[in-house]
């Protein structure tokens, strides 16, 4: 006989709820954005939306039998009893989006549908990469998720293993989890824990370890929420992980890990952390780095976020902390990466960048460049935009935070001076300093995103020639 509680994700299936987050997304410029939509109305207005459409569309008034009233009635019951509605039909304490057919919940901060400082459940674009990644993976057997936050990428496992065990220190995580193992069906093969990963003591080996851990590198100084805090070089919760690896995952098992590296030169700092482990426990570890970010657009981020966690500090004060911070430790810029460790291997690690970035992640915002101006006409204006826009929706993540869709045509528009720019020898960032300079008078931070957008389009002018690296003549 079917549960109330499997019935509850039956019915959500049969709604097409979480197919109708999907569909949403797809229409949206950036492919992993949480909330579809919220670019004109507010995020958590648009989930309940979605929620209270789809259900109201597949289960309609009494239709002779009155089983879809029926069927209503009890879906709202349960939303309600988890706290994703309230009785009135309002939006409840949690917000729902949905990703390759799996629900999530994340905590509401007030009843208006905006929030006014950082919820305290992690759900952002990496956590939809992060189910991709896991996804395409081979997995069965134990699964362990170390830092479980919203619950998706636990769901996600559950749809492979047999048993998920889902740990997280943020109470709210470990309740979200419960809610969004309820809303998918998986209740009885996802067990949350309340449990810091120094203090949980596995009762045997897993066939799967899962996390996607903290990984903003946050100066001595500064407040951030645990959410993001991964220490003062991003890697210390990874780490920890690293170490404990052994004891955690059965000696053929996988591991399959999101995590962010300050990078210098083209390198990754965490990449000599996993060389030294691999070779030490026999494991094949395969990194992809899947976007990159020069370090003053992370510190732009760090600012941005930190704001709500230190009252009186304003954001230029953070941002020059987060600057120097990274200045002072080397990085020139922030890259994100998905890792998959497979044990019972010969201790190698191989990097992949996935970037497709001319010359690897970073070398075109370091390296100066010079424009052929007699190269640009208005008959090149088409196809040079179907190639930037094609090419802008792999944007980092950091873009679509701090600068979103609706500054991604400004290059383009101005693609006549940024070529003006060019006809002398520059960077991707001193030449986007120079033409959106006003941009930056007005908001800091969206021009530090903009220099993401600029990178891409230059990246599109290299390969058609109008743009070429500056090779200094010896004299």
């Amino acid at each position: 006989m079917t549960s109330s509680r499997t019935r509850l994700a039956r019915h959500l299936r049969v709604a097409g709820i979480a197919a109708r987050f999907d569909a949403d997304r797809r229409r949206e410029p950036f492919g992993y954005q949480v909330w579809p939509g919220e670019g004109v109305r507010a995020p958590y207005d648009v989930s309940h939306d979605a929620l209270v459409r789809g259900l109201t569309a597949a289960y309609p008034g009494p239709n002779g039998d009155g089983s879809g009233a029926a069927v209503l009635r009890e879906v709202l019951g349960e939303l309600c009893e988890l706290g994703v509605l309230r009785p009135d039909g309002t939006a409840g304490d949690w917000a729902v989006t949905g990703h390759r057919g799996l629900l999530a919940v994340q905590d509401r901060r007030d009843g208006a549908g905006r929030t006014t400082e950082q919820p305290a459940v992690y759900l952002g674009p990496d956590s939809l990469r992060f189910v991709d990644i896991l996804l395409a993976q081979d997995l069965h057997g134990t699964a362990l998720e170390v830092g479980c936050g919203s619950g998706l990428a636990s769901c996600a496992l559950a749809v492979r293993c047999g048993s998920v065990t889902a740990i997280d220190v943020v109470p709210e995580a470990v309740r979200a989890t419960g809610v969004s193992s309820r809303l998918n069906g998986v209740a009885d093969r996802v067990r949350p824990l309340r449990c810091a990963l120094e203090e949980f003591t596995p009762p045997g080996r897993y066939s799967v370890v899962a996390a996607n851990l903290p990984g903003v590198p946050v100066p001595p100084g500064i407040r951030y929420s645990p959410a993001g805090d991964g220490g003062p070089d991003g890697l210390r919760l990874i780490r920890r992980l690293v170490d404990r690896l052994s004891e955690l995952m059965e000696p053929d098992g996988t591991a399959v890990m999101r995590f962010q590296s300050l990078t210098r030169g083209g390198e990754l700092r965490f990449a000599e952390d996993l060389r030294r482990a691999c070779a030490a426990h026999g494991w094949d570890g395969l990194v992809l780095v899947e976007a990159w970010a020069p370090a003053s657009v992370r510190a732009a981020l760090t600012a941005t976020y930190a704001g709500p966690d230190n009252p009186g500090r304003g954001y230029p004060e953070l941002f020059a902390a987060a600057r120097g911070h990274l200045i002072e430790v080397g990085a020139d810029g922030f890259a994100s990466c998905s890792l998959v460790l497979r044990g019972a291997g010969r201790g190698h690690v191989v990097v992949r960048d996935l970037t497709g970035s001319p010359g690897g992640f970073g070398e075109a915002v370091a390296g100066r460049l010079v424009a052929d101006t007699a190269a640009v006409g208005r008959e090149h204006a088409a196809a040079l935009g179907a190639s930037y826009y094609a090419r802008a929706r792999a944007l980092p993540d950091e873009f679509w935070e701090l600068g979103g869709a609706g500054q991604l045509a400004e290059p383009l528009a101005r693609l006549d001076e940024l070529v003006t720019g060019w006809s002398r020898p520059q960077n991707v960032a001193e030449v986007t300093a120079e033409v959106f300079a006003a941009l930056a008078e007005k908001d800091h931070a969206r021009a530090e995103a903009m220099v993401l957008a600029v990178r891409v389009l230059a990246d599109v002018l290299l390969e058609a020639g109008i743009l070429t690296p500056y090779q200094k003549e010896e004299s």
